[in-house]
């Protein structure tokens, strides 16, 4: 995704990658490599990141391709950083994302 019309923001210890898609829906990649660490944090990495976007899809636009990307130190990471200030940081920098692209 990167380069290619993409934009990108940092969220602790993760970042978050969009851009446009030709679809009316949003669609979310979710990648965590074993710089993470053990399988058990790549796999809760992944299961909390599909959770908020499910929780909080319908608020953010459709439209776009969405990418989290577990960066090294999440296994230290608390459940109680990703919360509605997190989402709504992510709508703002999704409707810009979109904005960016259409006009």
């Amino acid at each position: 995704m990167k380069g290619h019309g993409s934009e990108k923001i940092r969220l602790g210890p993760f970042t978050v990658v969009c851009r446009p898609n030709a679809l009316d829906v949003s669609r979310l990649g979710v990648t965590a490599t074993k710089k993470v660490g053990s399988a058990c944090d790549r796999n809760r990495f992944k299961r909390l990141a599909r959770e908020f976007f499910r929780i909080n899809r319908l608020d953010w636009p459709s439209g776009l391709d969405i990418l989290f990307i577990a960066l090294a130190g999440f296994d230290s990471f608390k459940p109680g950083l990703l919360g509605p200030k997190e989402a709504e940081k992510l709508r703002r920098f999704f409707f810009k994302a979109l904005g960016a692209k259409k006009g």
